[in-house]
């Protein structure tokens, strides 16, 4: 189970993991019957693999800026429109920013820059330019003045 606090994929397969280990099913049997033991088992079965899902998300956050959606199903071996619909609720949660290409079906993942940035940015870069002129068109008088001379 440390592998699910790593930043390394780990398997969403959940009958690689043995359930009997986990807390969450430890539950007394005597409290239940077994048709709601069973069902109790498969929701927490649903939600250990919604998890797995989830952790792989935020690992493919940290280290793509963009990946196909296709991609990232076939990595996991998880259907895309499930891993579509847990990613749409990682957004919505804003735990993950990203857009989703739908037509394309690619995940772009970053926030999204705003405009006061953006143009912070383009100020900057400006300014920059200007001085590497400025410098070149002194050194250009310089030098045509010590070849004047």
């Amino acid at each position: 189970m440390n592998s699910l606090l790593s930043t390394n994929l780990i398997s969403t397969n959940v009958s690689v993991y043995s359930l009997s280990q986990l807390e969450a099913l430890q539950t007394p049997v005597i409290k239940y019957n077994k048709h709601s033991f069973k069902q109790e088992a498969e929701v927490l079965t649903r939600q250990l693999f919604i998890q797995l899902v989830q952790h792989n998300l935020l690992v493919f956050y940290s280290f793509y800026s963009q990946i196909s959606l296709l991609r990232m199903a076939e990595i996991m071996d998880v259907q895309s429109l499930e891993v579509e619909e847990l990613l749409c609720d990682l957004i919505n949660q804003s735990v993950v920013h990203a857009r989703i290409d739908r037509v394309k079906g690619i995940v772009s993942f970053g926030e999204k820059k705003r405009e006061n940035r953006v143009l912070e940015q383009w100020g900057r870069s400006v300014e920059t330019l200007l001085n590497v002129v400025d410098q070149t068109t002194n050194l250009i008088k310089r030098d045509n003045e010590i070849h004047a001379i």
